[in-house]
């Protein structure tokens, strides 16, 4: 999962850097440095993130080729 996807992931979710943060049990600070990219996406969050969020259920992969077109 790159940083776009997961920054893509949130946005889709309607939820802040601080909500996502809660939502998955990590910092605010966390989440900031995962989608920047200076901190990788960890097989931990991935993991929270397929267990918590249906992303065809939320409209993700429609909503990521929106976003990837801006």
């Amino acid at each position: 999962m790159t940083a776009n996807e997961l920054k893509a992931i949130r946005l889709c979710l309607n939820m802040t850097q601080e909500q996502f943060a809660n939502f998955l049990g990590v910092s605010r600070a966390t989440i900031a440095r995962m989608e920047t990219g200076s901190l990788r996406v960890s097989q931990k969050i991935k993991a929270k993130i397929a267990l918590k969020v249906d992303l065809n259920k939320v409209g993700f992969f429609s909503f990521y080729e929106k976003y990837k077109a801006i």
